[in-house]
């Protein structure tokens, strides 16, 4: 995830933080769908099923070659 491009990150335990995202994303839709949009686009090029499996085949012919 990409800070402002494909989502937004607050610290962790800080619950003020999260709750001012909120807010902005809120009074920010244009913004938010505009990273909503690319979250996808970045999820569906790097996170697909096939994708996924050729990884894990490469990782074992690897692995079974050594």
């Amino acid at each position: 995830m990409r800070h402002g491009e494909t989502g937004w990150l607050v610290p962790p335990k800080d619950p003020e933080a999260l709750a001012a995202r909120i807010l902005y994303v809120l009074d920010h839709p244009e913004e938010a769908a505009r990273v909503a949009r690319a979250a996808q686009a970045f999820a569906l090029a790097y996170f697909r099923a096939d994708q996924f499996i050729q990884r894990m085949r490469e990782l074992y012919l690897t692995l079974l070659a050594s």
